[in-house]
């Protein structure tokens, strides 16, 4: 990710989204897992400079983007994206 920082990322049984980083480099260092507070029903993700960015779309087939510097931002109405999501930085 440009810092030496690599996510893991899943939606667990339920639609929650979580992360975990792991820095480069020895020893043991996997971080904590982190909730993101989205319910989603798909997503997709993509790494920028040490940032992380998922884009998703929730049961309302609205869609969402996340930044783990910044949270949740609404990215548009239900229906506005046929297929699947595919994230990239903005």
């Amino acid at each position: 990710m440009g810092n030496g920082l690599i996510y893991a990322v899943l939606r667990d049984p339920w639609g929650g989204i979580w992360y975990r980083g792991f820095r480069e480099g020895p020893g043991s260092n996997w971080r904590e897992w982190v909730f993101t507070g989205g319910i989603l029903q798909d997503f997709s993700v993509a790494g920028l400079l040490g940032e992380l960015y998922l884009a998703g779309r929730d049961a309302g087939n609205a869609i969402w983007w996340y930044r783990v510097s910044s949270g949740w931002t609404w990215a548009g109405n239900a229906g506005a994206a046929a297929g699947r999501l595919a994230a990239a930085p903005r």
